[in-house]
């Protein structure tokens, strides 16, 4: 059977320099327009947040180290940022998930939504969402787009997880549902990568990486 993600191709060109930020396998992300970011001055006041860090910070660590941007990382599952990153004055990390709403789970584990996030950071736009939530990015996102007419970011960094059953038809006509919410919100993938090392379910690779570009982006950074 064809792999689902063959149907999920990127179908837009970055019109800036296309480059890999972050470790060789798992943790990278192939991002647009790096010399862009870099070119922005403090003034500029740039942006990222990290939402799912666990025990890789090569890539956040990057950022920070090649250009002016604040980066606000986000997860309940370590206690702290790994690796050099960690004590970074540009780097802020806080001890809680992304999800649909916000919530204290049966577990005591502290949720809330992008919205909720932004607006007790004081932030209006973020020039790169990054993702890597373990599932959750569909409620996340779901959530934002629900919340937003506009989604509030530039570039968005997504890893795609499909655990169960992907094979499904119903699971299939999940994931076509969601896409297609995503390019109805103006998203715009330039890039894709199936992460071949952390998870395989049977012959079926469960996990790909996403680049996309927001085409309605209000600071025009990109496009």
């Amino acid at each position: 059977m064809m792999p689902v993600w063959w149907y999920f191709q990127p179908s837009f060109n970055c019109p800036h320099e296309v480059e890999r930020v972050g470790r060789l396998n798992d943790g990278g992300k192939w991002m647009c327009g790096m010399p862009v970011l870099e070119s922005m001055t403090k003034e500029d006041k740039c942006v990222i947040y990290s939402l799912g860090v666990f025990d890789d910070s090569s890539w956040e660590k990057e950022m920070i180290d090649r250009t002016n941007c604040q980066v606000f990382a986000f997860d309940a599952s370590v206690d702290k940022i790994a690796g050099d990153a960690a004590g970074d004055p540009n780097i802020h990390f806080f001890k809680y998930f992304i999800g649909g709403k916000d919530k204290v789970d049966k577990n005591g584990m502290v949720w809330k939504t992008l919205k909720t996030i932004m607006n007790e950071n004081g932030h209006e736009w973020i020039d790169v969402l990054k993702i890597d939530i373990e599932g959750t990015e569909f409620d996340a996102l779901n959530a934002m787009m629900d919340q937003f007419d506009i989604l509030p970011f530039s570039q968005l960094q997504l890893e795609i997880h499909l655990y169960s059953d992907v094979e499904k038809r119903k699971h299939f006509m999940k994931l076509v549902k969601f896409w297609e919410r995503l390019e109805g919100h103006h998203l715009r993938p330039f890039w894709s990568e199936l992460n071949t090392i952390v998870a395989r379910m049977g012959n079926f690779l469960t996990l790909s990486e996403y680049s996309f570009i927001n085409i309605a982006d209000k600071r025009r950074l990109l496009v």
